[in-house]
Formats: C-alpha cells, structure tokens, sequence
C-alpha cells in the first residue's frame, strides 16, 4: 500500500489569499509547477 507522505509534496510552497497574484505567477513560473495552494493562514 502506498501511504501519503509517497505521494505528497513534504513541504509546499503556497501563497497567502491576500497575496498578489503576481507573486503567485512568478513562484508558479520560477518553481515550474502548475497548482499552488492557497492558504487562508500564514504559517
């Protein structure tokens, strides 16, 4: 059986929901990934 932490990123990268969506764009283009969580808190 394959378990989560397999599949799963250990440690995304995501963006604030207040942040710009520029920073969005240039962490997506600059990391080469096409999703990018959006979190309500900062952590």
């Amino acid at each position: 059986m394959i378990s989560l932490s397999q599949v799963m990123t250990g440690n995304p990268v995501t963006v604030h929901r207040d942040d710009p969506i520029r920073k969005a764009f240039d962490l997506m283009l600059e990391g080469q990934f096409r999703r990018l969580p959006v979190m309500e808190e900062k952590k």
